[in-house]
């Protein structure tokens, strides 16, 4: 499974995630910008974020460098996918 924006993750959907993807017989991958888990408005639990951390010490972690999303390539490709 694979969940975008996870920073607005609350602590039900955590658990529901955790229950059904979270073993060892499947992939769970959590894509997160956790300077915006603080954000409860839109939903968002910094405390559930930091669980699901801790909840997978032996992850593999990534940090994007570069936001791709405001790329003039990339803006230009997905206006022509949606033209």
């Amino acid at each position: 499974a694979l969940i975008d924006e996870f920073q607005d993750t609350d602590a039900v959907q955590w658990e529901l995630f955790s229950k059904l993807f979270h073993r060892h017989d499947r992939r769970l991958i959590l894509i997160g910008d956790p300077k915006q888990a603080i954000y409860g408005f839109r939903g968002a639990d910094v405390d559930v974020y930091g669980v699901a951390k801790q909840a997978t010490p032996g992850a593999r972690r990534r940090s994007m460098v570069t936001n791709y999303r405001s790329d003039a390539r990339y803006l230009a490709a997905v206006n022509r996918l949606f033209a």
